[in-house]
């Protein structure tokens, strides 16, 4: 990879991990837990374009993206001892197909369906893929002890 082919991703990062640090100011996260939401959004970013630009199918780039942002979010969480949602949450906004779905929904009211049925099975699968991130980790989180809990 070139260096100007790196640029805009790292460029596309930062913006992202300062958005979703904006979100989580909005959200009135504690100040302490900012850093590591603007750090895990970026890297989950990170991972996802760069798995893309190297010809990942979109399904399996975003769950692979989505797989290391619940894992980020369980580590995180055991660590500051906080709910992993503070964490996984902000790290996956990077991922929600919101333009997708916008002109899913466009083409569905336009009447074009060769454009809805295309847009509507991207969506599906960059759905689909972050779904099968955050499931396999949290299945497996469950069954890891957790520092400070004890089970009943």
């Amino acid at each position: 990879m070139r260096l100007d082919e790196l640029l805009p991703i790292l460029w596309t990062t930062v913006v992202i991990a300062v958005s979703t640090l904006i979100y989580a100011i909005l959200m009135r996260v504690k100040l302490r837990h900012l850093p590591a939401i603007g750090i895990g959004a970026g890297t989950t970013y990170l991972i996802f374009a760069l798995l893309d630009h190297f010809g990942w199918s979109l399904i399996l780039s975003n769950a692979v993206a989505a797989l290391a942002a619940a894992v980020y979010g369980e580590i995180m969480a055991r660590l500051q001892k906080a709910p992993v949602s503070i964490y996984s949450i902000p790290s996956i906004i990077p991922l929600v197909p919101g333009g997708s779905l916008y002109y899913t929904m466009a083409a569905l009211m336009n009447g074009d369906q060769a454009e809805f049925m295309s847009r509507g099975s991207d969506t599906l699968m960059i759905a689909l893929g972050i779904a099968i991130g955050i499931i396999s980790v949290s299945v497996i989180a469950v069954f890891l002890p957790r520092p400070g809990f004890k089970r009943r």
